[in-house]
């Protein structure tokens, strides 16, 4: 009786797969659910809970700025919340020392920031969205600070690694580095299996934190099984050893995994629980070197053996391309879009290389996603797509097909960083900590990716441990052979 129950909820699964749209990734509507939700997105730490809840900076979402300016604050307040205070703090001091200095006490490594309101968005039953130009009161030293609010009730909110303050301006950075992670799945499978990824995360780690990174992006399934409480906060820990700023996304094991329950429709707990360790944002834009880093939800699982993401909603796309409009009409380089899910992933290269692949991509809107990355590249961005989700690497050029482009997948990967042949790519890399599908290449063993931008073209290099190949490359050589493939490819895609 069990296996017969078991058959009809995954038939019943399956059967309503098509009518489960993905959601809009409106910041209206993710904030009315936040706020619709309030206590379970900032649980009490006190006998009630907090007047304000910080949306960013976060860890996960945050604000990269030059020593001495001001940056953004945003804050959810509850109907009748005053201005709390905040502070930034080192995080080696406890948050009773945290607590002291917002009171007005001055212990070291703790700066109280002096606030502005630059922006009052009303909302719902008095409640606001609230932004704030924060400034520190004395210049702090260099480096990732967390951020500390205390309401006049005394709830207090701690964000590690939520701000990291440079001596030169972000933005003038020449040539932004950035690692690129996927798929860390904390808690899989057995005790001894678990045990296993975290050893290989923190072996990860080390090694980013050797390549002394610009940032990192995190393209979901941080935890195995989003809906089991503590997981995400786990995987906190372990990401809050990289010694740079940190960008994250959900997956769709964040939000919910396990093939014989029911599609979600509304996101539950496990959106909750990726909300209170990083932040509640679907769709979020980070600037840093001239260039836009978006990060967007694109959705949860589809009940099917295709293992399909939902992907974009059409207002999803049109959110997707504003983006891409204001980079083209503030003259930036360059956008850097990211997501769990690819829009496409090719099982095998010999056969229709350039066609989309039946596993492992977005479900809907990836076609419309790919049209509106072609078009930043005819107006003269460098746009790139970063996503995991596969757990195989592949990085894919725009190159021509008849009087059309076509992404066509690289055949091999390299430790060295290589570059791509225009200016729009796609980037998919591997499971940090464990082997993809059995037999693939690509997917053997565990990695990530190291990308270049700045450069004519962005530059992409792919590292794989544990399947017995070279995952150095001598930083002496990187230039010579940068420019050594370029001279092997052919011209650059004009778009």
């Amino acid at each position: 009786m069990p296996r017969l129950a078991s058959a009809l909820l995954l038939l019943s699964a399956l059967g309503s797969v098509g009518c489960l749209k993905p959601l809009p990734l409106r910041d209206d509507l993710v904030m009315d659910e936040v706020l619709r939700r309030y206590k379970d997105f900032y649980p009490a730490q006190t006998s009630a809970p907090p007047e304000v809840g910080l949306l960013r900076p976060r860890f996960g979402v945050p604000v990269i700025a030059q020593v001495g300016a001001s940056f953004s604050i945003e804050l959810l307040a509850r109907p009748g919340a005053v201005t709390p205070r905040v502070a930034l703090v080192s995080p080696d001091i406890s948050t009773e020392e945290a607590k002291a200095c917002l009171r007005g006490e001055s212990p070291a490594s703790c700066y109280p920031l002096t606030l502005a309101l630059a922006e009052h968005r009303p909302m719902a039953e008095g409640a606001a969205w609230q932004i704030y130009a924060a400034k520190t009161q004395v210049t702090p030293q260099p480096g990732g600070y967390d951020v500390m609010v205390m309401d006049e009730g005394a709830a207090v909110q701690r964000s590690p690694h939520s701000v990291w303050l440079r001596t030169d301006d972000p933005e003038q950075i020449a040539r932004p580095r950035l690692v690129h992670l996927s798929d860390l799945h904390v808690g899989k499978g057995s005790s001894r299996r678990a045990a296993q990824i975290l050893g290989r995360l923190f072996e990860v780690v080390t090694e980013v934190n050797r390549l002394q990174p610009d940032l990192v992006v995190v393209t979901g399934d941080l935890v195995d099984r989003g809906q089991t409480e503590g997981l995400q906060l786990g995987a906190q820990q372990v990401l809050r050893h990289v010694n740079a700023p940190v960008l994250v996304v959900m997956g769709n094991h964040d939000i919910e995994f396990g093939f014989f329950r029911w599609p979600v429709r509304r996101y539950g707990a496990g959106w909750v629980h990726f909300a209170q360790a990083f932040h509640p944002l679907l769709h979020y834009s980070v600037p840093l070197g001239g260039y836009d880093f978006v990060g967007f939800d694109s959705g949860p699982a589809v009940r099917s053996l295709r293992i399909l993401t939902r992907g974009l909603h059409r207002e999803s796309l049109a959110t997707l391309q504003k983006d891409v409009d204001r980079a083209a009409e503030r003259g930036r380089r360059g956008v850097v879009m990211f997501s769990h899910a690819p829009s496409r992933a090719v099982l095998n290269k010999s056969i229709n290389p350039t066609g989309v692949g039946f596993f492992g991509r977005m479900d809907q809107g990836r076609a419309e996603f790919e049209r509106l990355m072609i078009d930043g590249g005819r107006r003269g961005l460098q746009v790139l797509h970063l996503a995991g989700h596969t757990h195989w690497s592949d990085v894919f050029d725009l190159v021509p097909k008849g009087k059309r482009h076509s992404f066509l997948p690289w055949r091999d990967l390299s430790p060295c960083l290589r570059p791509l042949r225009g200016s729009v790519g796609l980037v998919t890399t591997q499971a940090a900590a464990h082997a993809g599908v059995s037999g693939k290449r690509n997917a053997r063993g565990y990695g990530f990716s190291l990308i270049e931008l700045g450069g004519d073209v962005p530059k992409v290099a792919t590292v794989q441990h544990g399947v017995g190949r070279v995952v150095e490359c001598p930083e002496e050589g990187l230039s010579d052979l940068a420019q050594q493939e370029r001279r092997s490819v052919p011209q650059a895609v004009g778009l």
